[in-house]
């Protein structure tokens, strides 16, 4: 009975084994099926990765900086270029009921600050890389019309990496297309006008190849750029124009260590529009001991005479050469160096007037066409231009040249008289006679021919050993053109 049954089991089972075998196949199937509509109905699946979108959490954060209490908030606007500030921000990849918050400093930041608009920043997390947690946030960008430097930094910090930041005396404005509300991040400044705090822009420093410490310094804000230069030397920080503004002096006593640098910090424009001015920087002193120290340095350039006037130092120019005795100790450096770092020029001079000028080519002789002779013991008289200031627009033939004329008389006597040239479309118009200080010193020039005729000076002095003197000069087109703009 027992073998009976046991046929009868085997019969079943192989009569319907494959049905339940198709059958089991089945369950499973539908089973993983329904698994995966589950999963899918969970979250957007893009490739692998299944992305589930999540509200942020925004909390005030409390810090106590230098012994002070500072409250932030969450950052909603900025300026073209600003990076974005995740402080306060999290994301809840958790339930309302039961939170998991991921601080946004820990996530992935997509944030295009590049224009001024509305825009939404994406903050998104990944446990692994098959799950990712975004959240999104508004915010308003500002766009930067202007900047403006108001008081320059007196010290500069240079990172290794070429970042770099500046002391709380510097400070610099943006003006906006728009007013931000939230004064706690954008301190007003004005009609649209806001400080600028080096969490708004990225600051950059490049140094010299040919001076140690020499850097010229960017700040890169919305789609503006500001530059500057400076120098760093004895533990401070001077701003200057360029690098002719640092001078190193030679020590003329060969056996000695100590060394003078001047740094040339405020050499006015004056130099160039009326020969005179102002010049002021420091002197770094360096002893054979190796202290240093750091001395004012003052300059003047009268009508007739260099005045020093520096802190401590004694100081001249002889022959082509400028001296500076400190300490016990002399140093000397070029008149090309030296001038070209506090007047911005060479300095030339005729009888007891002095001269500021690029260059010896923005001088012009001219020649003498009055048909006289000279009496017994005087000399055939000259004239001569100066021109300290030009510019000059190649695209437009526009430009303004000035200067001074030195006219010298039969018997020696010079007269120093403005000179004046405008330039309108290739037009050349001398206009001296307008611009003369004295009634009884005046020229008058003018073109020969319109736009390319030779200079004509006719000079009229009164003077009382001669009364009044008249005498007529010529140069050449050609000469005057690139003596006036350096144009040929």
């Amino acid at each position: 009975m027992t073998t009976t049954a046991n046929n009868n089991s085997e019969k079943f089972m192989g009569r319907y084994i494959s049905s339940i075998a198709y059958a089991i196949f089945g369950v499973v199937t539908l089973i993983i099926f329904g698994a995966l509509i589950i999963w899918s109905a969970l979250g957007v699946k893009e490739g692998v990765v299944n992305i589930y979108e999540v509200p942020l959490e925004i909390t005030e954060q409390v810090e106590v900086v230098d012994g002070v209490t500072v409250t932030k908030t969450v950052q909603t606007e900025y300026l073209v270029g600003q990076k974005f500030n995740p402080d306060c921000i999290s994301l809840n990849i958790g339930s309302d009921k039961k939170p998991d918050l991921i601080p946004a400093s820990e996530c992935v930041i997509d944030a295009d600050f590049s224009s001024g608009g509305n825009k939404r920043v994406t903050i998104t997390y990944s446990p692994d890389a098959y799950t990712s947690y975004k959240g999104y946030l508004n915010v308003s960008v500002y766009f930067v019309r202007g900047l403006e430097v108001v008081t320059q930094p007196t010290s500069v910090d240079v990172a290794e990496d070429g970042s770099f930041t500046c002391d709380d005396n510097f400070k610099i404005l943006a003006h906006l297309n728009t007013m931000p509300s939230d004064t706690d991040k954008f301190e007003p400044a004005g009609d649209n006008t806001v400080v600028l705090t080096p969490a708004m822009y990225t600051a950059l420093a490049v140094e010299s190849k040919q001076i140690s410490s020499y850097y010229t310094g960017s700040i890169y804000c919305g789609n503006l750029t500001y530059s500057f230069n400076f120098f760093n030397g004895a533990g401070r920080t001077f701003i200057i124009n360029s690098e002719r503004n640092i001078v190193t002096y030679e020590n003329t006593n060969a056996n000695s260590s100590a060394t003078l640098t001047l740094i040339v910090t405020d050499a006015p424009d004056t130099y160039q529009h009326e020969s005179v001015g102002n010049t002021v920087g420091y002197y770094i002193y360096t002893s054979e001991s190796g202290q240093t120290s750091v001395h004012e340095f003052a300059y003047e350039l009268t009508e007739k005479q260099e005045i020093f006037t520096s802190d401590g130092f004694s100081e001249a120019h002889t022959g082509d050469a400028y001296t500076a005795t400190y300490g016990g100790q002399t140093f000397t450096t070029t008149s090309n160096l030296f001038q070209s770092a506090v007047v911005n020029g060479i300095i030339l001079q005729d009888g007891p007037y002095l001269f500021v000028v690029e260059s010896a080519d923005r001088t012009l002789e001219f020649t003498r066409v009055t048909n006289d002779t000279p009496q017994p013991g005087q000399t055939v008289p000259t004239l001569k231009v100066y021109v300290t200031y030009y510019e000059f627009n190649m695209s437009t033939g526009s430009g303004v040249s000035t200067g001074f004329y030195v006219y010298t008389d039969a018997n020696g006597a010079k007269y120093k008289i403005p000179f004046y040239l405008q330039t309108w479309v290739w037009d050349y118009v001398p206009l001296s006679a307008g611009h003369a200080t004295d009634p009884n010193q005046q020229i008058v020039d003018y073109l020969e021919a319109q736009y390319i005729g030779a200079i004509h000076a006719e000079v009229n002095i009164y003077s009382r050993s001669m009364g009044w003197v008249k005498d007529h000069f010529r140069a050449e087109f050609t000469d005057i053109r690139y003596a006036a703009y350096n144009t040929h």
